[in-house]
């Protein structure tokens, strides 16, 4: 199961490149003050994170880095990391039925990232961690492409852009829910997809 720790935070950046892309007048939200100024801003971020939610579970790729957590009854499935590229190991813990954790230390361990999904892996002379019956496995671990959305790639930019636009406009609309993947998007994403055999 991933967790999401730190979640997708919409900015001035990712809010001026949405405006920019719907064509919205340069002073849309401007004075802050404004009346509808703050509702304007509160919309374009809610699409926005709409669509990085969306770009991001549809190709395991992380648009800007933050913190996640693995965790499984088995080790084998908590040490794939579902959430790429990843960028740091934070934490590699156990925890019994009874709730007692113990936490590894995390130089006994790498990142396989050529792995796709990347998975954690002891390093030479240290054995996987083994779960207990009723206890479960936790890798905490920092992935995305880097600190802003613009480290992102070109295509999943675009992809997220898009996305957001036809998200907007649902909500301007009136309709509830997350659009879904627009064709365009689709193709944008389709090279980061996982391929299951």
């Amino acid at each position: 199961m991933l967790i999401e720790l730190d979640p997708f935070a919409v900015g001035a950046e990712e809010r001026a490149l949405l405006a920019a892309h719907l064509r919205l007048p340069a002073d849309f939200d401007a004075p802050a003050d404004a009346p509808g100024a703050a509702a304007a801003a509160a919309s374009l971020d809610a699409a926005f994170a709409t669509a990085a939610a969306l770009v991001e579970r549809a190709s395991g790729r992380v648009l800007k880095r933050r913190r996640f957590r693995s965790a499984a009854a088995r080790w084998d499935e908590a040490s794939a990391l579902a959430a790429g590229p990843v960028s740091a190991l934070l934490a590699v813990t156990l925890e019994d039925e009874a709730g007692g954790v113990a936490a590894f230390a995390v130089e006994d361990f790498r990142v396989d990232v050529l792995s796709d999904p990347a998975r954690v892996i002891p390093r030479s002379g240290v054995a996987a961690p083994r779960v207990s019956p009723g206890g479960r496995a936790s890798v905490e671990f920092e992935a995305g492409y880097g600190p802003r959305f613009a480290d992102a790639p070109a295509d999943l930019r675009a992809a997220t852009l898009a996305v957001a636009a036809a998200a907007w406009e649902r909500a301007a609309g009136g309709e509830d829910g997350a659009p879904a993947l627009p064709p365009a998007a689709g193709a944008l994403i389709a090279p980061y997809r996982r391929l299951a055999l």
